[in-house]
């Protein structure tokens, strides 16, 4: 009687490192498509359909619009050179540092909006302009004085820098050439008193009650260039979006479908490949597709990063849409990574969540030639 001999061989799972880089090497081979994609084609041919230049001109314009309603009511001065709004804060605030620094009106030729102006001191005129008390601007004033720059008595007139910290800032406010670098001394005037004053006091006033001037109405001017703005931020959301599923169909969906093996880009060129856990079968195209969808939630983290080439990565973080879903997206990838550190056969939640794992292609021949020999 002859004895019946099983040919027993032991596979091999791809090693922890070499399934890492299997599960890094796809994802970033969709971030560089996407990122090409995104912005050589999408997002330039979204601009073209949505006239975002257009657009952003008529933003640009309505917050110039609404900054010449602050201007000419006298509540901020805007530097011959033209700037932002922060860099017209930060000029009026020089020229309001100025009436306090100062005893002269025009103290040099060189720079005549400076001086000891009652049109400079801005927190003031807005006190007894629009909110008509001056003894809540004397209370407000006491209240940021902190840093006991100034002498305060019982009205708004007897507001007066003190001489030791008059001689530093005027001397400042003469000889520094860039408006928009500050001293630690002028930086704590700025922070500790003109901030909270301009903006807690006058500017959130204005937000929360308006400014009307020309029967044009500030409010209206930022609503409106903020709701073009809103627009260009779902253009720019949308197409890195679009963009993202674009390329998780061509990574993980077309080409695995179509591939022999149904082997992604990145198995193709690390010779691995997707079988079943248990019967150690390839993988059918539902297979695939069920796959497919868990690469889609991974393939988000990227979605925050497309823009940045154009926008800058601080525009990008400002997208909430697009931040959520790179949160929620980062955070179910590295679980699913860090699965394959702790995993016995080297899987990854992926390839638990899809009963498969993955074998360098060395074993499957293996494999196939001892089948070949019964």
């Amino acid at each position: 009687m002859e004895e019946n001999k099983e040919n027993i061989i032991e596979i091999k799972p791809v090693t922890k490192w070499k399934r890492l880089l299997a599960f890094l090497g796809d994802y970033f081979v969709a971030f560089i498509i996407s990122f090409t994609l995104f912005n050589i084609a999408i997002f330039p041919l979204a601009k073209l359909i949505f006239n975002t230049q257009k657009q952003n001109e008529e933003a640009v314009a309505l917050e110039e619009k609404a900054n010449n309603i602050l201007k000419d009511s006298g509540y901020i001065f805007v530097p011959a050179s033209g700037s932002s709004f922060e860099e017209d804060v930060n000029y009026t605030f020089r020229v309001f540092l100025s009436y306090y620094a100062f005893d002269e009106e025009t103290p040099v030729a060189q720079k005549p909006q400076y001086g000891h102006k009652e049109e400079n001191e801005v927190i003031r005129k807005y006190y007894q302009d629009v909110i008509n008390d001056m003894n809540q601007y004397v209370v407000d004033f006491k209240e940021v004085n902190t840093d006991g720059m100034f002498d305060i008595g019982d009205d708004a007139s007897s507001i007066a820098l003190k001489s030791e910290y008059k001689t530093i800032l005027s001397n400042e406010l003469l000889e520094v050439t860039d408006e928009n670098k500050f001293s630690i001394t002028m930086t704590n005037f700025r922070d500790h008193v003109f901030a909270k004053l301009f903006y807690v006091h006058v500017y959130q006033n204005i937000l929360d009650n308006d400014l009307v001037k020309d029967g044009v109405s500030y409010k209206k001017c930022l609503e409106d260039a903020r709701s073009i703005m809103r627009s260009l931020q779902w253009v720019a959301a949308g197409s890195a979006i679009f963009t993202v599923v674009l390329t998780w169909s061509i990574v993980f969906v077309i080409y695995p479908i179509f591939n022999k093996d149904h082997k992604t880009i990145a198995f193709s060129m690390m010779r691995i490949t997707k079988l079943h856990y248990k019967s150690l079968s390839p993988i059918n195209k539902s297979s695939v597709m069920i796959g497919s969808f868990y690469h889609f939630i991974f393939s988000m983290s990227s979605v925050l990063f497309l823009p940045v080439l154009f926008f800058g990565m601080s525009y990008s973080f400002n997208l909430p849409l697009l931040f959520i879903l790179t949160a929620i997206s980062l955070i179910l990838t590295i679980a699913s990574g860090a699965i394959i550190l702790f995993n016995e056969y080297n899987r990854s939640g992926v390839d638990i969540l899809t009963n498969t794992v993955l074998l360098p292609d060395s074993e499957i021949d293996m494999m196939y030639r001892i089948d070949d020999g019964k």
